[in-house]
């Protein structure tokens, strides 16, 4: 398990608590490492040496076998039990694998680009609605970003099915078909050769609609010009921020929603998320950020506490923290993408990309993991603590001990888009202080269970 404390000594405190020799002890930093019974390191032992050496000498290694074995036979029975209902026409082996062979993603069966790909005219009259574009910067011979190292957070297997949002991206094909070799086993993606710097693009793909709006470019930057560096990414974004969607916005919502909606349809309201190569140039994305100076630390700028921009010295601070303490890798990667295997990882680095496997017990298990949602407070089954002005810590201890839910920070409104600004612009509060007071509107970034029965249900 891993231990979020101030310090790596409360860690081991955890860690060396011994129930017979720490049953009495008040002061938590008289805990430590008990000598009657070395229970760390006989842990240790345990998991690094004690399996290995009973496998060696044969002590319950035919057991472990036997139950694999039967374990395989008992999937062989059910498949071919399941083959046997279902048409030859209707793939019977591919019809079983929903999953990769690890559990961890989704998976479907090889696609080729030329199925995926839209006009503008068939993404014009295809109904999305909170989906994701990916507008990508690239010539023919631009170096690959690796988008799949984006796609696939978003298609873990602690998603329901139905939850997945449809993933459209949007860029030079010729450089798309370079990436799709490593995309095609994904479902719910689709290809669109366009520009994003295209306003006809943008709306045939239903930007207004989409859920999140990311930017990319796989062009080199200018580093003898840091100001030019960024541009054609920064424009795109004004590009965007500045389409009144009034006359083409969409019509999927049903008459009572449009008759309770008092707002006006030509507002802009498109997420974006945008890769800037140096942070400097986040002041260009609005006009409060123009005195930012080019010492000016990222953290402290609207742009990314809104979560609108992102610069890729963001990582630096990653590779510190992953140098002192490498569980902070961990912990994060298990919140981003909901955890890999050592089997994914050698699979990922052969090339071989995401192999199916059948539907059998263990693959359903591994759906059971953990995920980062946003909760809207006042629609959740703790809202009472919204509306009475209630502090952080009485929602974390609610929380967690109601339903396992582990907050971690506060997804909320500015005090002047309440008073009826109509642009809302939320700022992200990691960490917030236990004396914290909630507020009506926010929204709480939690990490959640897996709901199994929601997934029946959809």
């Amino acid at each position: 398990g891993l231990f979020i404390t101030a310090s790596s000594d409360a860690a081991k405190r955890a860690w060396f608590y011994c129930r017979v020799c720490h049953e009495n002890v008040r002061n938590v930093e008289d805990i430590k490492k008990c000598s009657c019974k070395k229970l760390a390191k006989a842990r240790f032992e345990y998991f690094q040496s004690g399996q290995d050496t009973n496998q060696r000498n044969g002590h319950g290694y035919g057991a472990q076998q036997r139950e694999v074995k039967d374990r395989q036979l008992e999937g062989l029975r059910q498949r071919k039990g399941v083959v046997e209902d279902i048409p030859e026409d209707d793939g019977s082996e591919t019809a079983q694998m929903r999953f990769d062979g690890t559990g961890c993603f989704h998976w479907c069966s090889g696609r080729d680009m030329s199925d995926c790909v839209l006009t503008r005219q068939e993404a014009t009259v295809t109904m999305f609605a909170g989906h994701i574009v990916v507008a990508v910067f690239a010539e023919d011979d631009s170096p690959t970003l690796g988008l799949r190292n984006l796609v696939m957070p978003l298609r873990a297997s602690n998603i329901p099915y139905n939850d997945l949002r449809h993933i459209i991206i949007v860029g030079n094909i010729e450089f798309i078909k370079r990436e799709w070799g490593l995309l095609r086993n994904m479902p719910k993606i689709s290809v669109m050769d366009g520009s994003p710097m295209s306003r006809a693009d943008l709306r045939s793909v239903k930007v207004n609609l989409c859920g999140t709006c990311v930017i990319l470019s796989a062009k080199a930057p200018d580093k003898a010009e840091p100001v030019l560096a960024d541009k054609e990414i920064i424009m795109a974004a004004l590009n965007i921020k500045s389409m009144n969607f009034g006359a083409n916005a969409s019509k999927l919502e049903d008459e009572e929603s449009i008759v309770n909606d008092s707002k006006d349809n030509s507002i802009n309201h498109v997420n974006i998320l945008l890769d800037l190569s140096f942070a400097s140039n986040v002041r260009y994305l609005d006009d409060q950020e123009m005195y930012i100076t080019d010492n000016i630390e990222l953290y402290k700028t609207l742009p990314f506490a809104s979560g609108t921009a992102m610069a890729r010295g963001v990582l630096d601070s990653l590779m510190s923290a992953t140098y002192f303490n490498a569980s902070a890798l961990k912990l994060l990667r298990q919140w981003v993408t909901g955890g890999a295997t050592i089997e994914l990882e050698k699979s990922l680095a052969e090339g071989a990309g995401l192999r199916g496997g059948y539907s059998t017990p263990e693959i359903e298990a591994a759906k059971n993991r953990i995920r980062v949602e946003e909760i809207v407070l006042k629609d959740s089954p703790w809202s009472r603590y919204a509306q009475f002005g209630a502090r952080f810590s009485d929602l974390f201890s609610a929380a967690i001990r109601e339903d396992g839910t582990l907050c971690l920070a506060i997804n909320r409104l500015l005090d002047e888009d309440i008073d009826g600004n109509d642009d809302p612009t939320r700022v992200v509060i990691s960490c917030p202080d236990n004396l914290m007071t909630l507020q009506p509107m926010d929204n709480i970034i939690a990490v959640v269970q897996y709901e199994e029965d929601k997934e029946k249900r959809d």
